[in-house]
């Protein structure tokens, strides 16, 4: 028996259609792209069980327990890995990555470069996007945003509708809240918070169980740390402890 090229060919595609549905997790109920089905049952997902949207296969790993739940989307380029989860109506969008731990969730937003790591959440009405970097147990929730190449990580939050930007950096047990900013190469870590209105600029940094509250800000190459308040409407741009 004689089997030519085109023969060949087809039994290897036959042969790799195969192995690919063997080794996938889900599918999509039409075509290459819309609302994914889970093909068999992986982490807390069943067989059967309705997913979200995507633009292309490329947008969910077929590896690990990542999901894409019912009411979420995960478009453009955006990758979603690991054992991440992005669930309620939230959107991961342009060149977005949401892995290992994570999890976006309510109607946040992923988008830009941004990336979504470890076991970090994301959630309620907040933004990450740009080249954030949000890691380790950091979370960035209300309506809170997070963009440029700000990096929050270990336990650092950000909540309200506070604002890091810039390349500011949040960590430690830090927490950023209420219409407070940190912006341009500001560090805000330890025990300190930022709350009300409070800006923090520049180069300062604010540490151990510093506070800077009200309409207070703190800029320049600032160092406040220890246990010192600072609020009303202070405007500092020198050491304090």
């Amino acid at each position: 028996m004689t089997i030519n090229q085109k023969t060949i060919k087809e039994l290897k595609q036959f042969s790799e259609d195969i192995a690919m549905n063997e080794s996938q997790k889900y599918s999509f109920v039409n075509g290459d792209s819309g609302q994914i089905i889970a093909l068999k049952n992986f982490g807390r997902i069943k067989s059967g069980d309705l997913g979200g949207t995507l633009s292309g296969y490329h947008n969910l790993s077929q590896i690990g327990d990542c999901w894409v739940a019912q009411t979420a989307s995960v478009l453009g380029k955006a990758k979603v890995e690991g054992n991440a989860i992005v669930s309620g109506k939230a959107v991961v969008g342009g060149n977005a990555i949401v892995c290992l731990n994570a999890k976006v969730y309510g109607e946040a937003r992923i988008k830009g470069s941004a990336m979504v790591c470890d076991s970090a959440e994301v959630y309620g009405n907040a933004v990450v996007a740009g080249k954030a970097f949000v890691s380790w147990n950091a979370m960035v929730y209300g309506k809170a945003t997070v963009t440029e190449n700000a990096k929050i990580s270990d336990n650092g939050s950000v909540s309200g509708k506070a604002k890091v930007i810039g390349s500011a950096q949040v960590f430690g047990n830090a927490e950023v809240t209420c219409n407070s900013i940190v912006q341009d190469k500001a560090k805000v870590y330890g025990k300190a918070i930022i709350s009300g209105n409070a800006i923090v600029r520049d180069n300062a940094q604010v540490y151990g169980r510093a506070g800077v509250y009200d309409n207070a800000e703190v800029y320049g190459s600032a160092r406040i740390r220890g246990k010192v308040d600072i609020c009303n409407n202070m405007r500092v741009n020198y050491d304090m402890q």
